[in-house]
């Protein structure tokens, strides 16, 4: 299996914006662990992001200019910049999505790791129950 198979539970979306979302948190897992770290700085901290060009951020006043988006949402913002697609003619790929939109991407990522030993999924159901991001 591999990680983006986690995702196909996930069926209610379109494929675009489900693509980017699943590249965001695939590059907070590994085949036999959550980087716990990652989810705690974008849970605690409103944001994550990578080396190259990806995210996930809550609206925050550089969002203008970080990512063209002026008025606030409420959510996430998942992107891909261009240095991560490879298109560069393109841009940034964005989708906001509200908490109760990302709760399944969770929940997938919580059913494949509560299969694996040592895979910090313990630790990361009280970190989401904490802040209303897991239902179960």
């Amino acid at each position: 299996m591999n990680l983006y198979d986690i995702f196909n539970p996930i069926q209610d979306m379109d494929f675009n914006e489900k693509s980017i979302v699943m590249n965001c948190f695939i590059h907070m897992l590994s085949d036999d662990t959550i980087n716990f770290n990652m989810f705690y700085r974008l849970i605690e901290n409103n944001g994550v992001g990578g080396d190259i060009d990806w995210g996930i951020e809550k609206w925050n006043i550089d969002s203008l200019t970080d990512h063209g988006i002026k008025d606030y949402y409420d959510g996430y913002l998942f992107y891909i910049g261009p240095e991560e697609h490879g298109k560069f003619d393109e841009g940034e790929w964005q989708v906001i999505l509200p908490k109760n939109k990302i709760i399944p991407f969770i929940s997938c990522i919580v059913n494949y790791y509560s299969n694996l030993e040592n895979s910090n999924v313990d630790k990361f159901v009280l970190l989401l129950k904490d802040h209303e991001f897991y239902l179960q």
